[in-house]
């Protein structure tokens, strides 16, 4: 068996016409939607359909494209490859669209490719290593939708009436819900043009299950053996369970995925660990109030926050300090915890009031 860097070695020399595109492929140009393209090729309204892969990669600045970027060494190996091959040298990116902001924790990326001019695939960039994107992230389950989302079928929209011909709608991660999200909540007339939504391994929160079951048929989303990320807050999607040589929460990783025949290799389900975990996660979601849930959030990006970094590439810089400085502020929280606990009202016995050790923080 192979994974996707093998996958484009071996079958880099057939074009679309030769081999059509399946599901490895757009995993492929959704783990692409992760290089820092920003200034790289043109922005969403600007002039110009797009810039080739191939010239891409010879960009004087190409050295940008992985700069502070989760798995660079493979993201660097998977430009260089794809823009060497015949199957994806010319096609085009175009139509970059970001909005970055801190303050209101919003991470959006998107792009457009072309390999036809009746096909094109809109492609949604999942989460980075910013806090805000995580943060965002972790939204999905306090807010009926996120900014982000919204942004989505916007790009979708937009993307859709200044380009006619079929569409493609993929994303990895978070990028995988954005895709679902859109394509569900689009125009009837847009979601007619719609081939195929790939999601990979997304979480569905915010999703209406009215609105997926207009694009159900078209949806294909996968997911590792032991997935946690793409079955959180789970909304009764259809998935298909993929066979992964990575371990726990590196089943995420793309690049770790088997792919066997020019396919990807799935198996019948995921393991009992993953559905433990999931349904456990889920269950103790669904028990909390959007209160509770928000609450319990906020203390979570404290503590993250609590070394003064707002992008956790940099968490490694100095990962002792760092590790150090979470529990330090973990402890803090325990102890403010106890000292909260140890000022229960008293009775006229001089003992606790139970109703308030009832009511106590949990």
């Amino acid at each position: 068996m192979q994974h996707i860097l093998d996958y484009i070695m071996e079958y880099g020399a057939d074009t679309y016409r030769d081999r059509p595109f399946n599901e490895v492929d757009f995993l492929a140009l959704s783990q692409f939607a992760y290089l820092k393209l920003k200034d790289l090729i043109p922005k969403m309204g600007g002039s110009g359909r797009g810039i080739p892969i191939r010239e891409l990669a010879c960009h004087p600045g190409s050295f940008r494209l992985v700069q502070e970027n989760w798995f660079g060494r493979e993201n660097w190996r998977l430009l260089q490859l794809m823009a060497e091959s015949e199957r994806y040298g010319n096609i085009l990116v175009g139509n970059y669209a970001e909005c970055y902001q801190n303050k209101y924790e919003i991470q959006f990326q998107a792009l457009t490719f072309w390999w036809r001019p009746d096909r094109i695939c809109v492609c949604f960039r999942g989460t980075d290593e910013s806090v805000a994107g995580w943060k965002e992230d972790f939204n999905l389950a306090v807010f009926p939708r996120t900014s982000g989302q919204e942004m989505a079928r916007t790009y979708l929209r937009l993307i859709a009436k200044h380009y006619p011909g079929k569409l493609y709608v993929a994303g990895h991660s978070k990028g995988g819900n954005l895709a679902l999200y859109a394509a569900a909540n689009a125009a009837q007339s847009v979601q007619e043009r719609i081939l195929r939504v790939y999601d990979y391994d997304g979480p569905d929160g915010g999703l209406d299950p009215a609105a997926y079951q207009r694009v159900r048929e078209k949806v294909r989303k996968y997911v590792p053996q032991q997935s946690f990320i793409g079955m959180l807050l789970d909304q009764g999607v259809s998935y298909r369970t993929v066979q992964s040589s990575g371990f726990g929460l590196m089943q995420h990783n793309p690049y770790l995925w088997w792919i066997k025949r020019g396919r990807l290799a799935l198996c019948r389900r995921r393991t009992l660990a993953s559905r433990m975990l999931v349904g456990s996660c889920n269950r103790w979601i669904d028990s909390m109030n959007r209160t509770h849930r928000s609450g319990t959030i906020e203390s979570i990006f404290d503590i993250i926050r609590y070394p003064g970094k707002e992008n956790l590439y940099h968490l490694g810089d100095n990962w002792k300090v760092s590790i150090y400085l979470i529990f330090a502020a973990l402890f803090e929280k325990r102890q403010s915890r106890k000292c909260s606990n140890r000022a229960r009202p008293l009775t006229a016995s001089g003992r606790s009031n139970p109703r308030h050790r009832r009511s106590g923080c949990h």
